[in-house]
């Protein structure tokens, strides 16, 4: 029995007194109107005095408006923040996030983490709908539907709980690279395409004497995640060998989709983002670290896939979209190098060390018939972003 906590809510408790002043922010992009399909956006955010960005309020918000000939015209995948393909996180000179196929990583962590309990305004919010609502949402005249989506996947910088001193360190401000229309739209118009307006980064900014004394005695040291990309394509085999360099100090997973490479960028294609190959032509895969199988065994079944991909991304067992189609279009790898106890992920460093091995890491994977496709992955790693002198870059720690 829980003692302590039993006696303070019979006697009660008082909250410790703080200095906590937290101010709400909308960045607009000014640099044009409207933003198309293959756009770079770039946007800064500002400082006001001593203050600090929390990255936990940090999200995008903006209306679209669909342009098709096409009724059946939409937006394709489950969230819009398919609508972003590159993500790069700036401060001063130094890269502190960099994240390419941003569109891929953002619906594949949407289905991972998507379960039957959100709730319907969670996902308008981010377009997650009917096709029928989608393909009306499309059709609205200008200035079209209103979207708001986090800016950044789940765990990386500008999306944790964490405080940024950006009034002592350099410009901090995110670039991002929009789309093509053929990725981010499903029609049978090959003119189909979007505009978008009013683009505006939300976020909260703290101000606290408190936060500033302990910042001024401590140096900043925030373990964020992570991700790189990775790409691979195979022609007509039924063995393949996917390779994996890397020189991480923490990796962490290894999330892996195998789709066919010839329609997965086509505009007439539906759910790009989201159908891999068939699981059922998966007869066994491997991995060697550091020239070493990782697993004594080889895993030979999707059954046994889905517990491996269970074991590095635990919330896929209430994910509405792993269900028995894991089978089949929803297949993907997922491995957990992480060695300590689950408990212990946000305290521990405790991934595989590729710094220190002197070969790629290899995902070997055997087929029941020749197979030609792409692998798309992504490494998911622990890294440290620092301050090492006030009033410069924070930096970016492997």
């Amino acid at each position: 029995m829980q003692t302590t906590n039993l006696a303070s809510s019979i006697v009660g408790h008082a909250k410790t007194q703080a200095d906590f002043i937290s101010a709400k922010h909308k960045i607009r992009y000014v640099e044009s109107n409207n933003i198309i399909p293959g756009q770079f956006a770039r946007i800064k955010f500002p400082t006001y005095g001593n203050q600090f960005l929390d990255c936990r309020s940090i999200f995008a918000c903006f209306n679209l408006t669909g342009l098709s000939d096409d009724p059946d015209a939409m937006l394709d995948g489950s969230t819009a923040q398919n609508l972003m393909s590159h993500i790069r996180v700036i401060s001063g000179t130094s890269v502190l996030l960099d994240i390419t196929n941003a569109d891929l990583l953002f619906q594949s962590l949407y289905d991972i983490n998507n379960e039957v309990n959100t709730s319907d305004a969670q996902r308008y919010e981010v377009g997650d709908s009917t096709d029928a609502n989608k393909k009306m949402w499309f059709a609205l005249a200008s200035p079209g539907r209103q979207y708001i989506v986090k800016l950044c996947p789940k765990g990386s910088l500008l999306n944790m709980d964490a405080l940024l001193p950006v009034g002592n360190s350099s410009e901090l401000s995110v670039e991002i690279t929009f789309n093509t229309a053929a990725l981010s739209v499903v029609s049978s118009d090959s003119d189909a395409t979007w505009v978008i307006s009013r683009f505006e980064v939300h976020c909260d900014y703290v101000s606290s004497h408190v936060i500033s004394q302990w910042f001024a005695n401590n140096p900043l040291q925030i373990s964020t995640t992570n991700y790189d990309y990775r790409y691979n394509s195979i022609v007509s085999t039924t063995q393949a060998q996917f390779r994996y360099s890397s020189a991480l100090s923490s990796l962490d997973k290894l999330f892996v989709i195998l789709r066919d490479g010839s329609t997965c960028s086509l505009l007439a294609t539906p759910d790009k983002a989201r159908v891999s190959i068939s699981g059922a032509n998966l007869v066994s895969y491997n991995l060697l670290v550091n020239s070493t199988r990782w697993y004594e065994d080889d895993i030979l079944s999707c059954y046994e896939q889905f517990e491996e991909f269970r074991d590095a991304f635990p919330a896929v067992i209430h994910s509405k979209f792993y269900d028995e189609l894991y089978w089949t279009i929803s297949n993907r790898f997922g491995i957990n190098f992480e060695s300590a106890p689950a408990a212990f992920h946000d305290w521990l460093l405790s991934g595989q060390n590729t710094a220190k091995q002197n070969s790629d890491i290899v995902l070997q994977v055997t087929f029941s018939s020749p197979q030609t496709l792409r692998a798309d992955a992504f490494m998911l790693s622990s890294v440290t972003i620092s301050l090492p002198r006030n009033g410069g870059d924070l930096m970016l720690t492997f």
